[in-house]
Order: structure tokens, then sequence, then C-alpha cells
């Protein structure tokens, strides 16, 4: 069941979103390039078997910008900036 703070971004059942707005910024690196994205807020995540890296990501930024970044990636990095906070949450 989607818990409150997914329902902000979702009605589909399942779909959880986590809060990462904690983090400055995120890239994810995949063979042939890099997507960052600034400012996320939240992180939706599936995980899937692939042969070249991570499963997909969907990702909403604060000004409500939303990304799906497919499966393969191979490395992702990020930046906390909140005081108080971890950089590893989940």
């Amino acid at each position: 069941m989607t818990d409150e703070f997914s329902k902000k971004f979702t009605n589909n059942p399942g779909l959880i979103f986590h809060d990462i707005s904690n983090e400055d910024y995120r890239v994810y690196n995949y063979p042939t390039g890099s997507v960052r994205i600034n400012k996320p807020w939240a992180v939706c995540w599936k995980d899937c078997p692939h042969p070249y890296g991570g499963g997909s990501h969907r990702v909403v930024d604060v000004n409500k910008k939303c990304f799906y970044l497919p499966p393969g990636w191979i490395s992702m990095e990020w930046e906390k900036t909140k005081e108080g906070t971890f950089p590893f949450q989940f």
C-alpha cells in the first residue's frame, strides 16, 4: 500500500517513493554517458536484473520535473546538503 509520502507523487499503490531531499544532486552513470539531477526530492526504484548495472529509478526534483532512469546504469553519485542527515538513507 502506498504511504503518505508516496501519495504526493503517484496514485499507483505499487510505487513507493523515498525522500531524498537531503541530496543537492545525484548523477547516474551509464556506459554511454551520465544524467545529473539537481535538487532531487523523491526516488522510486524497481529492482530488475540487468547485465550492465542497476535497475530502473523514477526521480522527482523539487521543481516537480520527473525523470525515468532506465536499467543499465553502472554507478551513481550524490552529495547531501542538509545537516543532521545521513548520506545513506535506506
